[in-house]
């Protein structure tokens, strides 16, 4: 093991006066040792390193992972759909942008857009800690990320697993500005 180690330092050592005379004064016994030592230490780095590497890894897939594990849970467009149908048992939140929310949301939806900087200000303000909060964004992404934040708070949260886009492909209602301008005329013209 260590001559391996020992004939690179020996061809370097005898390339010049100096070194050649550190490696007379050293002693070959010696300079053996020393590169065992190397070797060991540079074994040593690499087991550090693929630990290092296997624990980045496994907080990765901890933090993809976090919205399963942070006191709330996520369902599907069917079960979200029976919970939300009760507004007196639970409040429905949208956690999107004001143009994603004009573009079409759940109907009762309350906005509280999730990328603003005063997001929790606004939820504390605006929501119960009596109710659940059923909640939905684009992809169910940041409406966990919204629930992982205020679950610390105390509130009980749903998520919607999918966002509004399994929610539209489950074949849900959503209401925008369309489904607004009928609902207007329809009331002017009973009138």
């Amino acid at each position: 093991m260590a001559s391996r180690c020992m004939l690179p330092i020996l061809h370097k050592l005898t390339a010049n006066p100096v070194s050649f005379f550190l490696f007379v004064a050293i002693g070959f016994k010696e300079l053996s040792y020393l590169c065992s030592v190397i070797e060991r230490i540079t074994n040593m780095n690499t087991k550090i390193i693929l630990a290092v590497v296997l624990a980045i890894i496994v907080v990765a897939a901890w933090a993809m992972n976090t919205h399963r594990n942070k006191g709330f849970r996520t369902i599907s467009s069917n079960e979200f759909a029976q919970i939300n149908g009760d507004t007196a048992t639970v409040q429905l939140v949208d956690v999107r942008t004001k143009e994603e929310y004009e573009e079409g949301h759940i109907l009762g939806a309350l906005l509280i857009d999730t990328e603003s900087y005063n997001f929790q200000d606004k939820a504390t303000a605006q929501l119960s800690k009596e109710k659940p909060v059923a909640v939905y964004c684009r992809s169910g992404r940041r409406s966990a990320s919204a629930a992982s934040k205020l679950v610390k708070l105390g509130y009980e949260f749903i998520n919607l697993d999918g966002g509004i886009l399994a929610w539209q492909q489950a074949k849900m209602p959503i209401v925008n500005i369309l489904y607004k301008i009928q609902v207007i005329s329809s009331f002017y013209q009973q009138n």
